[in-house]
């Protein structure tokens, strides 16, 4: 997928870092930007968790719509192994602009280490990877997907307002990570 921007991330988690090599909590950075009529999607974070730990909350498809805004509907519907089928469905809200939302897409599940997932259909046609890299003091979590919508977002805003429910979509999963681990975001 998007690999040119790994060096970018890498020294961009340079930059978060604090006394003794530590990584600071900070929200979840996120740059959204839109090829041809697709939307394309790259999202960082860092939880003071093991992988494992930060698994656990990636892969729980089956309560992602009890902690992740705007998701309504979240559900494996099929699990083959480390392949799942899951089906998705919510609402965008961006501005004045809003519409309903379906995805069905195939999950390829490299424990602890990647998340791949593959668009099978729905109104968003969505590719996206998720890689956990353990980090000494937790995980870094980098995101990249591509995106096309059913519904075209005006080309003027729409990169910039979806930057912000992604954004605000991740830092709801960072928050599920620490909830979960007995933590506290800071």
């Amino acid at each position: 997928m998007m690999r040119g921007g790994w060096l970018a991330v890498c020294l961009g988690w340079a930059a978060l870092t604090a006394q003794g090599g530590a990584l600071a909590l900070s929200e979840p950075e996120v740059m959204v930007h839109e090829e041809g009529g697709t939307y394309v999607v790259q999202a960082d974070f860092f939880v003071p968790v093991p992988p494992v730990r930060a698994w656990q909350v990636l892969t729980d498809f089956d309560h992602m719509a009890e902690f992740i805004p705007h998701l309504e509907r979240s559900r494996v519907v099929q699990r083959r192994g480390l392949t799942w089928q899951v089906d998705q469905a919510g609402n965008l809200e961006l501005g004045i602009f809003r519409f309903r939302y379906e995805t069905q897409r195939e999950i390829v599940l490299l424990p602890y280490r990647r998340i791949e997932g593959h668009n099978l259909g729905g109104s968003l046609r969505l590719d996206s990877q998720t890689t956990l890299t353990p980090h000494k003091q937790g995980t870094l979590i980098h995101y990249e997907a591509r995106g096309v919508a059913e519904v075209p977002l005006p080309a003027s805003f729409g990169a910039s307002l979806m930057g912000e429910r992604v954004r605000a979509q991740f830092a709801a999963i960072q928050a599920e990570i620490l909830r979960r681990n007995g933590l506290q975001g800071g």
